[in-house]
């Protein structure tokens, strides 16, 4: 069942469970209606203080509202949204401020499917489909320096990617979902974004810390656009040659002389 106590501060294997739980529900169209009371969850939180059982950093997407995919109310979660989640100084600060100060036991990185801010950066810095303008140009042609700094943040995860490519300069723009089509990098990129974002979120000296000690666990997970279910990697995240939901949408940001 969904938490009702919202001050009590949830262990993270339990906090784990209520997150699975609510996305099973959500994706089976079942929602809890406590979470709906939003009227004495108010006034609860204003009386006392805020305990969520989970940070949850997750992009910025309008498909990927946290609250709804894991079917939670009021006070439940702290959501930390930035397009492509990745996690910057900034972002890093805020899990420390919600760990630190509120007692959250459970960091969730939450990755998606059909990620338009992986799909960006990839077109910009070149994919390895060609060699027009898109290929290799970089973030700077056409970019404000805002895109450019997300574009730069998710970079590492298109070059870890591209490595696990056989020939990454053979790397086709057909509409498949084999590993070495754009679909199956872009992929890629959007699992290896996550990693990259665990490892920056447990290179805080903070968090790394109450991590050692037990205190803290920080999770994986992507979430499917087309399915609405939530794949949690509780171990380590597996990279599976298997791309879900690679048919929407990865070539619709490709220069043109780089589209099949």
């Amino acid at each position: 069942m969904i938490r009702t106590d919202l001050l009590e501060i949830v262990p993270s294997k339990q906090a784990l469970q209520l997150l699975k739980e609510g996305n099973q529900r959500y994706v089976q169209g079942i929602h809890d209606e406590s979470a709906c009371e939003h009227a004495a969850a108010r006034q609860l939180l204003w009386d006392a203080n805020q305990a969520p059982l989970a940070v949850v950093l997750c992009c910025s997407d309008s498909r990927v509202p946290p609250e709804l995919i894991f079917d939670m109310g009021l006070g439940q979660l702290f959501v930390v949204r930035v397009a492509g989640n990745v996690a910057d100084a900034l972002v890093i600060g805020s899990v420390e401020f919600a760990v630190q100060n509120l007692g959250t036991q459970l960091v969730l990185v939450l990755g998606h499917s059909d990620c338009k801010a992986v799909i960006a950066a990839v077109t910009r810095l070149g994919s390895g489909t060609g060699t027009g303008a898109g290929a290799g140009a970089g973030a700077g042609a056409g970019a404000g320096a805002g895109i450019t700094a997300v574009v730069t943040e998710i970079a590492p995860a298109i070059e870890r990617a591209r490595a696990t490519f056989s020939d990454p300069e053979k790397i086709t723009a057909q509409e498949d979902c084999s590993p070495d089509s754009l679909h199956g990098l872009c992929s890629l990129c959007e699992d290896q974004n996550v990693r990259i974002g665990i490892e920056r979120l447990l290179g805080s000296t903070v968090l790394s810390a109450l991590a050692t000690e037990g205190k803290l666990q920080v999770v994986g997970s992507k979430y499917s656009v087309k399915t609405g279910e939530v794949v949690f990697w509780d171990r380590e995240a597996p990279i599976s040659a298997a791309i879900p939901d690679c048919g929407h949408g990865h070539e619709a940001l490709l220069p043109r002389d780089q589209k099949a």
